[in-house]
């Protein structure tokens, strides 16, 4: 086994040049011991990404399309070698269904998508007409930005991004995070303004389109009178809605517009449009929100994979898009889920391809780029 100059160790060596220092290369010693595969390797490589979560799903019983997943891309992102970087794909959430005993007729938001230290939040669950049996109401008090529920009726289920009202509390207060006690039941709860309210009956804004956090895309509101769509102040909001029972509910928001608002007419409102990315050779449309459905005529999805709103059934937002789902009309079949998020990289092809995958990435070489697609969970090391 001969030595390169540099102590890079090889079976094939170039001449040693007398004229070249200890770690100096001529361009023939360079070439050779790329060739043989001893050529130094840079410390990082700088990677384009794009991160879709998933999206939210579409309320159930005249209710509003699912918000997009978030959207997030950049360039030049480094890459360690010899790091694993963790890829997870947001799973698009459920819809809301009338029929069940257990949930809101709210969408459920999508869920998180996250490349290295890049997240793309889910988006948010479409509004419902009205809880499992009808029953928005449970018991609390405030103290600060916690609020502790003592009581609420079987049939519902309190969620994130769920605004309420109530004898002294300051308008527009939502639910923010869930501390303590059984999920969506008593317990405590962080929410978004600081108050002190005495134990008193509060009720949930039921008709609300969710939030969909940062980036993502906030579900449409539904046609119950009083439901206004979530003002997240983080992601973007879904299509407005009249506020009059049989209007037509609102679209899902993208992660870059919100839904076109209903005119009144019991249509539905059509889902925001997406945006587009050639990470992977061609151009994409990803992001959609979610059709709404009114008493008439549902609202078509957002460009981007949202889907349609139905009458009966919603058209469930297309897979590792991140489209919201749509609503649906019928609250005994519940609204569409939404779409699934994926994860993509790509990097100049003058750099190696990844020493290791896993979750089955499809991978590509063309353009100049090499390019990693995941549609499920896995990592790469470079």
């Amino acid at each position: 086994m001969n030595r390169y100059k540099g102590s890079i160790r090889s079976a094939t060596a170039a001449p040693t040049s007398g004229s070249a220092a200890v770690g100096i290369w001529t361009q023939t010693e360079a070439m050779q011991a790329k060739q043989a595969g001893a050529w130094p390797a840079a410390g990082s490589v700088p990677v384009e990404y794009l991160v879709v979560g998933g999206g939210g799903g579409g309320g159930g019983h005249i209710g509003g399309g699912g918000g997009a997943g978030g959207y997030r891309t950049a360039t030049n992102f480094t890459l360690l070698y010899g790091t694993p970087y963790t890829v997870t794909v947001g799973s698009g959430g459920a819809g809301g269904n009338q029929s069940s005993s257990t949930t809101t007729e709210q969408g459920v938001n999508g869920s998180p998508s996250v490349f290295s230290t890049i997240t793309s939040a889910g988006g948010g669950g479409g509004g419902g007409y009205g809880g499992a049996s009808g029953s928005n109401t449970f018991t609390a008090s405030i103290s600060g930005t916690t609020m502790t529920v003592s009581a609420l009726a079987a049939t519902l289920v309190l969620l994130v991004g769920q605004t309420f009202s109530g004898t002294g509390v300051t308008t527009g207060t939502s639910i923010v995070a869930q501390l303590t006690g059984t999920a969506g039941s008593t317990g405590t709860y962080t929410v978004s303004a600081s108050q002190t309210v005495t134990s008193t009956t509060m009720t949930i804004a039921i008709g609300g389109g969710k939030s969909g956090g940062s980036g993502g895309g906030v579900g449409g509101g539904a046609t119950n009178t009083g439901g206004a769509d979530v003002p997240s102040g983080q992601g973007f909001a879904g299509g407005s809605r009249t506020g009059t029972s049989f209007n037509g509910a609102g679209g899902g928001g993208a992660s870059a517009v919100g839904g076109a608002p209903t005119d009144g007419s019991g249509l539905g409102g059509t889902g925001g449009a997406g945006t587009s990315s050639s990470i992977t050779g061609s151009s994409v449309t990803y992001a959609g929100g979610g059709g709404g459905t009114g008493n008439s005529t549902p609202g078509s999805g957002g460009s981007g994979g949202g889907g349609a709103g139905g009458g009966s059934t919603g058209v469930a937002g297309t897979a590792n898009t991140g489209g919201g789902g749509g609503g649906t009309r019928d609250g005994s079949t519940g609204g569409a889920t939404g779409g699934s998020g994926i994860v993509a990289i790509r990097y100049s092809d003058t750099y190696a391809l990844a020493t290791s995958t896993t979750g089955s990435p499809t991978i590509t070489t063309a353009g100049g780029y090499r390019v990693y697609v995941w549609t499920g969970n896995g990592s790469i090391t470079l």
